[in-house]
């Protein structure tokens, strides 16, 4: 089996035993709650409880103090450092796994570029235009 589904096995299963030991600890402290406050009121706490614990999660996510100006500027230079390295990245990667197409396509381009330089331009521009 592939190392991917594998771990895709392991990560469904992990989520699905981590809920199974939540209601596990669930009954276990309604039950021992019982003892001093009744089944019902020990149950309801631990319901209070769980409900007080998703508002506080939810209320971390949604971030309802921060504005929404300050989140687009947060995300777009999150976004901006990310694409700034990938055409960096992918070119290092092209010229360390295959160097001599890489040495080719240079050349090509150099080739391209000095036997008709405006045409070279025009492309580049098409090219970078394209992209956006």
């Amino acid at each position: 089996m592939d190392k991917a589904k594998l771990r895709l096995m392991a990560g469904a299963g992990g989520a699905l035993i981590g809920f199974v030991g939540i209601l596990a600890m669930s009954v276990a402290m309604i039950l021992g709650l019982s003892e001093f406050i009744g089944m019902t009121a020990s149950a309801l706490l631990v319901g209070f409880i769980y409900i007080a614990l998703a508002v506080i999660g939810i209320q971390f996510f949604i971030a309802p103090f921060k504005s929404s100006d300050e989140e687009i500027d947060q995300l777009e230079h999150a976004t901006a450092d990310a694409l700034a390295d990938l055409p960096f990245d992918t070119i290092k990667a092209l010229v360390e796994k295959r160097p001599f197409t890489a040495i080719s396509v240079a050349a090509l381009a150099g080739y391209a570029a000095t036997r008709d330089p405006d045409n070279a331009i025009k492309n580049a521009e098409r090219m970078f235009m394209g992209f956006l």
